[in-house]
């Protein structure tokens, strides 16, 4: 335990952190188990930028974070993502 969590360390001293806002929506129970754990080896700032939503608090904790205008509309936004945005998007993750 004591080397997981030096090593965490090291990789959190090492890289600076560039993460703003993460979302996990609906992960399975497993997921939540395994967050609690690994919670313990993660800094108090990064822990407290990543959210896991579900149920009837997806909607309201992403519109928190995210404009309407930008948020796909089956979490409750505006935006309809249509195939072709799909395929470009993929196209660009290659």
């Amino acid at each position: 335990r004591k080397m997981s969590r030096e090593s965490m360390k090291m990789v959190m001293d090492h890289y600076p952190e560039t993460l703003q806002k993460m979302f996990f929506i609906n992960p399975p129970w497993f997921f939540k188990l395994l967050w609690k754990f690994l919670s313990f080896f993660i800094e108090k700032t990064t822990y407290e930028k990543i959210k896991i939503v579900s149920g009837d608090q997806i909607t309201p904790t992403l519109l928190n974070h995210i404009p309407k205008e930008q948020l796909d509309e089956k979490y409750g936004g505006s935006l309809r993502i249509t195939d072709r945005m799909k395929e470009e998007w993929y196209q660009l993750l290659e």
